[in-house]
């Protein structure tokens, strides 16, 4: 068969089926496409189209900072150490060169003091209704 024999069964083909086909990839195409975004999660959730970025927490770290440089340099230390480097209380009580329990007292003196400081209607909440063991 010669190419130019196939180059006119081609164009026949094409006259006959090439539109149904067209629609048909095009119609594939937009599908899949709507698939894909409907895999795509919606920032907010599902209900709000709000976009999220980082704004909240950095405001957050940033209150957590401000109320940290206010609190004495024992209780703070105390708290960095315990929550933000995760160390027991027997290794913060190293790292500082106290007791155990002066690492818990100057930890939950300053968990209080950390309450009283913030505005959070969550801090105020646990706050107000204490911890009991």
């Amino acid at each position: 068969m010669a190419a130019d024999e196939r180059v006119t069964q081609l164009e026949e083909f094409l006259a006959e089926r090439g539109r149904p086909l067209l629609r048909a990839a095009a119609a594939d195409d937009w599908r899949r496409q709507h698939r894909w975004r409907a895999r795509l999660p919606r920032p907010g959730g599902p209900e709000r189209g709000i976009v999220a970025d980082g704004s909240t927490r950095v405001d957050q770290r940033d209150e957590l900072f401000r109320l940290l440089s206010q609190l004495p340099p024992g209780q703070r230390a105390a708290i960095v150490l315990r929550y933000w480097e995760d160390l027991s209380e027997a290794e913060a009580a190293e790292v500082l060169g106290c007791s155990v329990g002066t690492v818990k007292s100057a930890t939950s003196r300053g968990l209080a003091r950390l309450r009283e400081l913030s505005d959070s209607p969550l801090a105020a909440t646990t706050h107000q209704e204490g911890t009991r063991r």
